[in-house]
């Protein structure tokens, strides 16, 4: 049975990625490597920077809810103004944190969707906007379909240096190989978010170590701290009865994240624990579908959705379970806002989330697609409240002690210096 569900599940999520890099080869690597070879040689010599701050322009595919864009926000929130300045270009308004990012910046967010189906001339805005502005790192964010132009940025007469941000673990990698193996010599640094990953680089993808740097993502210990909110109350701000359960699934609702398998992994406690209430905080092409099937499995009274600019840390306040049914993280940042609010994690095993839950310590890890074992851990937990709360108190001294977005931040900032 678990092989037809995986055989169900796992190859169209595959065949999905080879479509996509395909897509990306014929319309975004090709031309512009055939075009690249026809330019005049010339070599050109990076000089380093002589401002006063370093000028860093985040190219990002969109600021859409995710735990991506959370992080790049809290980064740059926190960078030191004095040392850098940021700029980012998006190829995508349509997210919704668009104008957080334009405040956050002083405006210097540049909106590429006008001419996002334009190789060349997103490619010459991005050239004018690195002269201009006077870039000394451009640092690619998670955004594959850009790897085409880092061979033209370094036939600039002052070339940037070019740094590559893969949010992603070896699953999802797919969708960034065949850009990264054309691409990779012109890339300076790759960042990556997990220790696995970047022993996958070396010994799969013999990308040399010293141009692939291990940074994990961080959380705001003092945002996501369970002492700044009462339980009782967010519960009554949320219409949950004080004596229910809660379990929440925090997540962008894409294929890779397997959103309809929480649904029934929430059917299948539900029939054995009556006294719980199912949160969903996240948008994306599937909640729709989410909500069909709640109403089929009958959960429609007993599940919300929220919506996604929610203030996550002040819902964690009310929660007693995390359940990810993600079977591609790189990190997992939900996974790590949870465990700071000492929140024990359910999860399927897979990328940065193997990383930060540490089985039967701080929480639970199960293969993936194997739903029945979420939810007998989740009945576990919800029978059994000091072993819950002895894994909450794990989780958040695991993230205290590792995963702090002031490490994350320092990282970053020790990376540019050394870079420059």
């Amino acid at each position: 049975m678990i092989a037809i569900n995986i055989l169900k599940r796992y190859i169209p999520l595959r065949v999905k990625i080879r479509a996509k890099v395909l897509l990306y080869d014929m319309f975004f690597y090709r031309p512009a490597l055939y075009e690249y070879k026809k330019l005049p040689r010339q070599n050109f010599v990076r000089i380093k920077s002589v401002q006063k701050n370093i000028h860093v322009l985040l190219i990002m595919p969109h600021l859409l809810y995710g735990g991506v864009e959370s992080l790049t926000y809290n980064v740059i929130s926190q960078l030191d103004k004095k040392k850098y300045t940021i700029f980012i270009a998006c190829t995508n308004r349509e997210g919704e944190q668009f104008q957080k990012f334009k405040e956050v910046l002083n405006g210097r967010v540049y909106d590429l969707s006008k001419i996002n189906k334009n190789l060349l001339k997103q490619r010459e805005y991005l050239e004018k906007l690195i002269r201009e502005k006077r870039i000394d790192i451009v640092h690619l964010s998670n955004n594959e379909p850009y790897y085409f132009i880092t061979p033209f940025l370094t036939r600039l007469v002052k070339p940037p240096l070019i740094i590559n941000w893969l949010h992603c673990d070896e699953l999802y990698f797919d969708v960034h190989r065949l850009g990264y193996k054309r691409f990779s010599s012109f890339i300076d640094a790759t960042i990556v978010v997990n220790n696995n990953m970047k022993k996958f680089l070396v010994n799969k993808e013999h990308i040399p170590s010293k141009r692939v740097v291990t940074i994990t993502n961080g959380v705001d210990p003092e945002i996501f701290n369970p002492k700044k909110f009462t339980r009782k109350n967010i519960k009554k701000k949320l219409n949950i009865s004080t004596d229910l359960k809660v379990v929440a699934y925090i997540a962008r609702l894409a294929s890779e994240k397997l959103p309809l398998e929480y649904i029934h992994v929430a059917s299948d406690i539900f029939s054995r624990y009556k006294k719980v209430i199912f949160l969903v905080i996240g948008e994306g092409y599937y909640k729709k579908s989410m909500i069909d099937l709640a109403k089929k499995e009958g959960l429609e009274k007993n599940i919300f959705f929220l919506a996604s600019d929610s203030d996550i840390a002040e819902i964690l306040s009310c929660v007693d379970i995390l359940i990810s049914t993600s079977i591609s993280e790189g990190f997992g940042m939900s996974v790590a806002e949870a465990m700071a609010m000492k929140v024990a994690v359910i999860a399927y095993e897979c990328g940065g989330v193997s990383e930060l839950v540490n089985h039967e310590i701080n929480g639970y890890l199960a293969e993936p697609y194997s739903s029945e074992k979420l939810a007998d851990y989740a009945i576990k937990l919800l029978t059994d409240k000091k072993l819950q709360a002895k894994m909450g108190k794990q989780a958040r001294d695991n993230i205290i002690k590792n995963y702090t977005i002031k490490q994350t931040v320092r990282k970053i900032s020790k990376l540019y210096n050394t870079i420059i």
